[in-house]
């Protein structure tokens, strides 16, 4: 089966906080370099993994975040957590960070799965993520943080087993849309 990422995020979507801080959020990820082999119980019967850590490239901010996600022992569960770092942009946050837990329904519809989330900053999300074949992933995401809803999509290609990289456009009210570019571990 193929191992897939995209982020976001507890729903892979960015939101811009009341404050008027970005954040990116991956509610399906959140992002680490690690070393060692695809555990097969976090592989849902998609072929989508959901134990991985991830780096990201904001194209607009010129910024970076972390991410990493972990299915909780055999179950659906999942547990989120991301970062943003070294932002150039001044009206992004350093160290926007955010921590969540979803369930993961697979298998959905379509042999699409579905994640349903909610965590820190008041925020709460809704993830679909489907493995398109030929190594290709893709992703569509809803979130609302602070009551700021956010929106994305995603298209990702595995590298390997471990390695996948995407590119998600995401757009939140009230602020310009952003692609950004995240690299993916899966573990």
């Amino acid at each position: 089966g193929h191992v897939a990422v995209s982020d976001r995020r507890v729903v892979g979507a960015k939101d811009v906080a009341l404050d008027g801080r970005k954040r990116v959020y991956f509610a399906s990820d959140v992002n680490v370099l690690v070393l060692g082999h695809l555990d097969q119980s976090a592989v849902a019967s998609s072929g989508l993994s959901y134990n991985r850590v991830g780096l990201g490239y904001d194209t607009d901010s010129k910024g970076y975040s972390l991410s990493a996600s972990a299915l909780i022992g055999g179950s659906n569960f999942l547990v989120s957590a991301s970062t943003t770092i070294d932002s150039k942009n001044a009206g992004a946050a350093n160290g926007a960070d955010s921590v969540s837990l979803g369930y993961v329904f697979k298998n959905v519809a379509f042999g699409a799965d579905a994640t349903l989330s909610v965590g820190s900053n008041e925020s709460y999300g809704l993830g679909i993520r489907k493995d398109l074949g030929s190594n290709i992933e893709g992703s569509v995401g809803y979130s609302r943080e602070a009551g700021v809803n956010g929106y994305s999509i995603g298209l990702a290609y595995n590298l390997t087993k471990q390695y996948q990289l995407g590119v998600e456009y995401s757009k939140a009210s009230g602020a310009s849309s952003e692609t950004s570019i995240v690299l993916h571990y899966n573990f």
